[in-house]
């Protein structure tokens, strides 16, 4: 379990609890970051020497005289008063910014955002930046640095400095736009992820001013920013969430949701209708959730991205999938299964019919693993059909259907017509209802490999899940070949990883049983650009694979619980998720935390729930 910077403060002595929960809730209700909240009821000397020790940053000293207007003048002056940040230095493309709280990550992304530069930090006291920022309250509250430098006011500055609300356009319609090096290009279309956008950096590191000024360069350029920054780090979702008085920008990445930025109000409806153009929404339309499509070229090439608007109490929440196509898993040599695991996944896809499973979470990664297999499944001499919603990769050679429940095309009416299709191979996205587990079943036990996903927690419930469905003891003993239930963990920065002997890390682990850690050697990530200073980078999969031999088949003809199932599978060899998981922290691949944090639900004995 990873402490937070208050809980690192209670611990070092530092803060007293009671005085740490009341600056938390003071920056909550005024907002900035919880050092500077904390500066106010604490000796800020000692404050300080933890910083620098725990970080092991140096503290900046900084006057008046060393903070240059024209970086001071990249960003608006109430942003920088809220997020205690100070740019002080501009040196070709690096901007230097002072920050009294090193673990505000979100303060230095929403600069980089803003400005296009690349960010460096230091740190410098929280009196410090206030004092320099309250001498200055006649600066611009914006301003770009143009070739002459000459400070010139570009349209996403005002914006978002609150300087004017974008309104679309009347009739709907896309506008043309001039990118810096790329022409005109309809409003419309999907940016390319990767050029640059209309206020981004130049190779001089100053930057560019849009040839047409106005809202809708405002909105072009901040969503080309937020594509192009979630494809180069690769976010799996952007959430982009309107709240009253805010707009909160979001990114998810290794499973975990980031705080990028927090523009102004004003924008809200700017960003929706934008991306509502850009996939082909109804920007009308603001009483009903939508769904819509738009593709992106990136570094790494195409990025398909899914739209799904949601109307709330302050706006339309808009959430955006990103399906990397260098992602897609084509065998699973990919996946990196062990190797007895990856045996027992080859055992099961070569036999001609019976039912594989993989269960876990949302998010878990079923369907990389679902692609990696039917990849591996791929041959010309094979009849491959899949029901799935959405349909997340295209794989040519296997004929793919998109459900469509609301008119009555469910997975139960596509594996009816998948039946009468010939098929070797079926593909069920999930199972979801009875009468989708029914009919699977039957065609598992008719001469039909079937592939399909259910929501347990672990491999041995997967049973108990079809028999609430309705479907018979015998049948599951009969039809299902294989369960694989999944995690994925975080896997530690390879650049900044730090091992950290046990048994000093148990203490971060007290849900741990003392066999399940014994010997383990903890790491963890010290945090590093590479990893924008969380300590992880990727993910890796973790698998508990259950293969139903005759005595497993025979307890649950007679009912055996999933306690029972999983104890008897355990002493035949099956790895739990808690064991594979802890294995991964042995290789060093992950933090004891993770491990635990992903598989709390599976140790070693216990029960399922």
């Amino acid at each position: 379990m990873e402490l937070s910077l208050g809980d690192l403060l209670v611990r070092a002595g530092v803060v007293t609890r009671e005085a740490c929960d009341q600056a938390v809730s003071a920056q909550r209700r005024d907002g900035g970051n919880l050092v500077a909240a904390l500066a106010r009821a604490v000796d800020e000397d000692r404050l300080m020497a933890f910083l620098v020790e725990r970080f092991d940053l140096q503290e900046r000293r900084l006057n008046a005289s060393d903070v240059d207007e024209a970086a001071l003048g990249l960003l608006p002056l109430p942003l920088l008063r809220k997020r205690r940040i100070l740019p002080f230095a501009l040196a070709g493309s690096v901007l230097e910014v002072a920050v009294s709280d090193p673990t505000d990550l979100a303060a230095v992304d929403e600069v980089r955002f803003m400005t296009g530069h690349d960010v460096r930090t230091v740190l410098a006291r929280p009196s410090t930046i206030e004092r320099l920022l309250a001498d200055c309250p006649g600066a611009p509250a914006h301003n770009a640095v143009a070739g002459d430098g000459k400070p010139v006011e570009s349209g996403t500055d005002a914006a978002l400095a609150g300087r004017g609300p974008y309104l679309p356009p009347a009739d709907g319609r896309a506008h043309a736009v001039d990118t810096p090096g790329h022409g005109r290009r309809p409003v419309g279309s999907a940016p390319a992820v990767g050029s640059p956008p209309a206020h981004s950096a130049t190779a001089r590191g100053r930057p560019a001013v849009a040839r047409e000024t106005g809202a809708d360069t405002t909105v072009v350029a901040l969503v080309d920013l937020l594509m192009k920054d979630a494809a180069a780090r690769g976010a799996s979702d952007v959430h982009i969430e309107p709240y009253e008085d805010s707009v909160r920008v979001r990114f998810r990445i290794d499973g975990v949701l980031q705080e990028v930025m927090t523009p102004g109000h004003e924008m809200k409806h700017a960003l929706t209708s934008r991306i509502k153009v850009m996939s082909g929404l109804d920007i009308a339309e603001h009483r009903l959730p939508q769904d819509g499509r738009l593709k992106l070229e990136g570094a790494g090439g195409e990025v398909d991205v899914r739209v799904s608007v949601l109307p709330t109490r302050f706006g339309e929440k808009v959430v955006l999938r990103l399906l990397h196509r260098s992602d897609l898993v084509t065998s699973l040599d990919g996946l990196g299964l062990e190797a007895r695991d990856r045996e027992l996944f080859t055992q099961a896809m070569n036999k001609p019919a019976g039912m594989i499973l993989l269960t876990g979470p949302t998010g878990s990664g079923k369907s990389t693993t679902l692609y990696g297999m039917l990849s591996e499944l791929n041959r010309p001499g094979v009849n491959i059909s899949t029901a799935e919603d959405p349909v997340e990769y295209h794989l040519a050679g296997i004929n793919q259907v998109q459900t469509h429940a609301d008119i009555g095309l469910t997975f139960a009416a596509c594996l009816r017509a998948f039946l009468r299709q010939d098929p070797d191979i079926l593909m069920v996205g999930e199972i979801r209802d009875a009468e989708t587990a029914r009919i699977a079943v039957n065609a598992a036990l008719t001469g039909h490999l079937v592939l399909t996903t259910l929501h347990t927690n672990d491999a041995p419930s997967s049973v108990h899940r079809l028999m609430d469905m309705g479907v018979e003891p015998y049948l599951i003993a009969s039809a299902v070949s294989m369960v694989a239930a999944q995690r994925l963990l975080r896997r530690v920065c390879d650049v900044c990883r730090v091992r950290t002997p046990l048994p000093g890390g148990m203490s971060t682990a007290p849900r741990a049983r003392a066999e399940e850690v014994r010997d383990v050697e903890d790491c963890h990530g010290a945090g590093c650009p590479e990893c924008h200073h969380t300590g992880y980078r990727g993910r890796a999969a973790v698998y508990e694979v259950m293969t139903l031999t005759d005595e497993l088949q025979r307890m649950v003809l007679r009912g055996a619980s999933a306690a029972e199932l999983k104890a008897a599978a355990v002493e035949k060899g099956m790895r739990t998720l808690r064991q594979a998981a802890v294995d991964k922290v042995r290789q060093g691949v992950t933090t004891v935390g993770e491990a635990l944090r992903m598989t709390d639900a599976d140790a070693v004995g216990g029960g399922s729930r």
